[in-house]
């Protein structure tokens, strides 16, 4: 085979690997919980309170704007300065879980094998990762939803993932897009939820 065939034969599997890698896809496991209630609840005006007094800081305003944005596709109203019929009570946390290693080594395209730490052959080869290892964190997301008249609650649901992301302006709104597909959704039921959002989540 000769020089250039090879490096056109690189070529095209380097590209198949970045298409491969493009586009990663979030997965949350979710469980949700309701009562005949929530069928009554397209077009009423909703609030959202912090579920933890820890919470009540500008940070929370930020994510709460976000998860009204993804109530509102489902039929809620925000409130505003009126009293709401509903009231939303969210909680989440982002922490560290475990350290996980990187990918780390070289891969070689030539006229042999590939794999860690060198490939057998001669072609195009280059470094993946390295040695330092990457945290994983735990990502959760709870949301209730409370009648403002009996306070009985009327749907409740918990969302979980986990990632090398900590940045909750980017995982909240994915967790809440997963709690909230299909709303109000199976009762009772733990579903796995599969996203496709940019790029690092």
């Amino acid at each position: 085979m000769n020089t250039r065939i090879m490096r056109t034969l690189a070529l095209l599997f380097l590209m198949g690997m970045v298409g491969a890698c493009a586009g990663p896809q979030f997965k949350a496991e979710v469980v949700r919980f309701h009562t005949a209630q929530i069928d009554a609840t397209n077009g009423r005006t909703i609030t959202i309170k912090p579920a933890r007094k820890e919470l009540e800081t500008l940070e929370f305003g930020a994510i709460a704007e976000m998860l009204g944005a993804e109530l509102e596709k489902h039929g809620f109203s925000p409130a505003g300065d009126q009293p709401p019929e509903i009231i939303a009570e969210l909680d989440y946390i982002n922490s560290p879980a475990a350290a996980a290693p990187k990918d780390q080594g070289t891969i070689s395209i030539g006229g042999g094998s590939f794999g860690r730490r060198g490939g057998i052959g001669g072609g195009v080869s280059f470094p993946v990762g390295d040695d330092e290892p990457e945290t994983v964190f735990r990502r959760r997301l709870e949301l209730v939803l409370i009648d403002a008249a009996s306070g009985n609650r009327i749907w409740e649901g918990r969302a979980l993932s986990t990632g090398r992301v900590d940045d909750k302006t980017r995982i909240i709104p994915l967790l809440a897009r997963a709690l909230l597909q299909d709303f109000p959704g199976p009762s009772g039921r733990t579903t796995q939820v599969t996203l496709n959002p940019d790029p690092g989540s």
